[in-house]
């Protein structure tokens, strides 16, 4: 009697430990899936006389298998994004630090916009972002006036700045504008002269319809700069030579002061 009792209670001692395990697995799926502790978050107030800001966020893996981090991107070289690994075993966090750095945009005043992109093995979540947003205030130490600073310390070599597309206009130079934002965003402000094309319809059918010239100087541009990086890849595997991306995208164009448009855009 005493025996059955014992192998009873070992019994029913392994079924709770299964439960139990059942229980925290249920809330994972298969494969590595990533989880950040916010998608969205506000610096408030930014003063540029008191230096960076600094954040940190969590990196959660909730699948089954290890999460490995491809990349950490971001929109614009003021804002620096790092993790501390690379590789998350199943239910554990890694930390998400991310630098916006106030001086790079000197003059700057006003509502803006920074986003970060983290690329993942996640299956069904290859990429998530998180976007930081706040409210520039005016420096007492600098004072520039807005849309007279290139910023060309930040740039990458296929890119460009929102001054120098605007030099490019004003000097009525032969440059090509693409705007590959969804199109009502397009509707409610875009570049003069630009055209609007999604990213799911560029194709050379398309490209040809707008008679953009795989040499001639073409520019993307989007809201902040992930869909003009695909656009831009795209392009040049059909052997578009002389495309650059806006740097910043249309949230810098508007943010140094540059004017937009909302009247139909051009047929070239």
């Amino acid at each position: 009697m005493l025996t059955r009792l014992i192998r009873n209670k070992c019994l029913l001692f392994s079924l709770i430990i299964i439960l139990l395990f059942l229980v925290g697995c249920a809330g994972q799926v298969e494969g590595p899936s990533i989880e950040l502790s916010e998608a969205f978050f506000d610096w408030g107030d930014v003063n540029p006389d008191l230096g960076s800001k600094v954040e940190k966020f969590l990196v959660k893996n909730t699948g089954l298998d290890n999460l490995e981090i491809y990349s950490v991107s971001t929109s614009c070289g003021c804002t620096d994004a790092e993790v501390d690994s690379k590789l998350i075993a199943p239910g554990e966090t890694t930390t998400l630090t991310v630098t916006y750095d106030p001086s790079v945009h000197p003059g700057l005043v006003g509502k803006m916009e920074r986003v970060v992109y983290i690329k993942s093995n996640d299956p069904k979540h290859e990429e998530v972002d998180l976007t930081l947003v706040g409210n520039s205030l005016p420096s007492s130490h600098v004072d520039v006036e807005k849309g007279t600073r290139p910023h060309d310390n930040n740039l990458r070599n296929f890119e460009i700045s929102p001054f120098e597309v605007n030099q490019l206009l004003s000097d009525d130079e032969m440059v090509k504008l693409l705007d590959v934002r969804e199109n009502f965003e397009f509707d409610e402000g875009h570049i003069d002269r630009a055209v609007n094309l999604h990213p799911e319809d560029i194709a050379e059918e398309a490209l040809n319809k707008l008679n953009f010239a795989k040499e001639e100087q073409i520019i993307i541009y989007d809201l902040s700069g992930k869909e003009s990086t695909q656009v831009y890849e795209m392009m040049g595997r059909m052997g578009y030579t002389n495309i650059k991306i806006m740097n910043g995208g249309i949230t810098h164009w508007v943010e140094e002061g540059f004017d937009t448009e909302m009247e139909t855009q051009h047929d070239y």
